[in-house]
């Protein structure tokens, strides 16, 4: 019941920051765009907290496939860059 709740929760809350994105933009579907680049997951650690044991990553994109990749990304796209 309490998984139910809080997706009921995050689907409120992203349909009310659609809501004002779009009142704000005054243009439907104009988001702001954010992409997370996991550069690796490759890690000594063995954190208890860590999410991404249970999500490996087998191939690893090279420098010009991000570059690549970065290229085509919308202009004032917010970028995070994570992994390790």
């Amino acid at each position: 019941m309490a998984k139910l709740k809080i997706k009921n929760k995050q689907e409120e809350l992203h349909t009310k920051h659609e809501e004002l994105t779009n009142k704000i933009y005054k243009t439907p579907g104009m988001l702001p765009s954010r992409y997370v680049y996991i550069l690796t997951n490759k890690c000594n650690l063995n954190c208890s907290f860590c999410f991404m044991k249970k999500h490996t990553i087998k191939d690893s994109m090279t420098a010009e496939d991000w570059i690549n990749l970065t290229n085509q990304l919308p202009d004032y796209a917010k970028v995070t860059l994570t992994g390790g």
